[in-house]
């Protein structure tokens, strides 16, 4: 099967991915945070929230890895350029 001919199926694991994560979340949250930090357990939408919040997150502090691989020799000094 070829990914590239199915986006439905590319469209079909990913929500399968996100809500598999967005469960593991609400199992994580409501079994240690209200006992460790005393905040309420949260329900299915509140996680859902929180996943897509996080993703958000990690976009936007995420490195420019496009910028990083353009400029990775300066930072590599060959045995020559160290003497």
């Amino acid at each position: 099967m070829n990914n590239h001919r199915q986006p439905g199926r590319q469209i079909l694991m990913a929500i399968l991915a996100f809500t598999t994560a967005t469960i593991l979340l609400l199992w994580g949250w409501n079994n240690a945070i209200p006992d460790i930090f005393g905040l309420p357990p949260i329900q299915f939408k509140q996680a859902m929230g929180l996943m897509v919040f996080f993703g958000i997150i990690s976009l936007i502090l995420r490195p420019d890895r496009r910028h990083r691989k353009k400029h990775a020799h300066h930072s590599v000094m060959s045995v020559e350029d160290q003497s």
